[in-house]
């Protein structure tokens, strides 16, 4: 998927452009209310920002390219994931993802990976990193059934409040 939509089973797939901010705001400031457990921020943190900062967000991670694939249902964004290369060559960094609760275990985890393998493949990246909590189970399998492994065999955190690292190959996705 480029940055076009794709409608897959009856929802819309899409990438957000930077002209979006409110909606992306409004999506990715759900999520930090909803399960900020799950992010390396706060919702106080962010809901501060200014539309300058989510327009940046939208166009780059950290200077690099990158992007935010959302999945909109009658409309209203329900699940996100924001992409970007990363700082180590031929690397992607899947830098956050979030399903709406009511919107979970129907398949649309697996449609926003399957955009941002695409927009990975797109620019030529070799991986796609990630990282995610152990006791977020439900991300865990998601992110193993579509192939990531860890960095290491023996790459496990010490304790649950550790984030385990993840990569995707994408040469062997051919």
């Amino acid at each position: 998927m480029e940055t076009g939509a794709a409608t897959l089973r009856g929802v819309v797939v899409r990438q957000l452009q930077t002209s979006e901010v409110d909606f992306y705001r409004s999506i990715r400031l759900r999520a930090l209310e909803c399960d900020s457990a799950a992010f390396e921020s706060s919702y106080e943190r962010e809901a501060s920002f200014d539309d300058a900062t989510w327009s940046s967000r939208l166009a780059s991670f950290a200077g690099r390219p990158g992007a935010v694939f959302v999945i909109e249902i009658d409309g209203r964004a329900e699940a996100m994931m924001g992409i970007g290369s990363s700082s180590i060559e031929a690397q992607a960094v899947i830098w956050g993802m979030w399903v709406a609760p009511a919107f979970r275990r129907r398949g649309y985890g697996e449609q926003l990976l399957a955009a941002g393998i695409t927009w990975a493949g797109n620019l030529g990246l070799e991986s796609i990193s990630l990282e995610v909590f152990p006791a977020n189970i439900a991300a865990a399998a998601l992110y193993r059934a579509a192939g990531f492994r860890p960095v290491a065999a023996n790459d496990a955190p010490t304790d649950s409040s550790q984030a385990l690292t993840l990569v995707l190959s994408l040469d062997s996705r051919q």
